[in-house]
């Protein structure tokens, strides 16, 4: 995804593990047959946040998160699990099986929005409030998708907050 030295801009391991926790994260090394040595690091959150703008709480930990979201990427599906980047555990470190993930992109699937695409569409979506959901698609040959991101402002993770389901 992305190796230490391009996450932290350092070539220095006891400043890129600094720089990573002094952002939150626990930090260990492992040794990969693939990749050498390199960076694991664990990021504890809720799994729910508080949305000011709908006055509720949504769920914001998505698929995207773990590695079975790169199951279609080039160079990386072909990486066994453990390989890829990016491992969605419950927040007591217990792995998840691959029917619960499975459970939870369902979810997704299933409370989605879909959009329905036509030639020349524009779609703004809040990353806020979908956690990237969108549904999967497919490009005919002669088609192309052009995208943009736009940055607002950045906040501080809460959580969720009690009665706002």
């Amino acid at each position: 995804y992305n190796y230490w030295q391009t996450s932290t801009g350092t070539e220095d391991k006891d400043e890129a593990e600094a720089i990573m926790r002094s952002k939150g994260l626990e930090v260990e090394w492992q040794d990969s047959p693939v990749f050498g040595r390199y960076m694991v690091t664990k990021y504890f959150v809720d799994t729910f946040e508080y949305d000011p703008y709908n006055d509720r709480n949504t769920m914001y930990a998505s698929i995207a998160d773990d590695y079975t979201w790169f199951e279609t990427w080039p160079g990386l599906k072909d990486l066994p699990h453990w390989e890829r980047p990016l491992k969605l555990n419950f927040g007591d470190g217990e792995v998840m099986t691959r029917a619960e993930k499975k459970f939870w992109n369902e979810c997704y699937e299933e409370n989605g929005i879909p959009i329905a695409w036509k030639k020349g569409d524009l779609a703004i979506i809040c990353n806020y409030r979908t956690a990237h959901g969108r549904p999967a698609y497919e490009l005919d040959k002669d088609e192309r998708r052009d995208l943009a991101v736009i940055l607002g402002e950045t906040y501080t993770r809460q959580g969720e907050l009690p009665g706002k389901f």
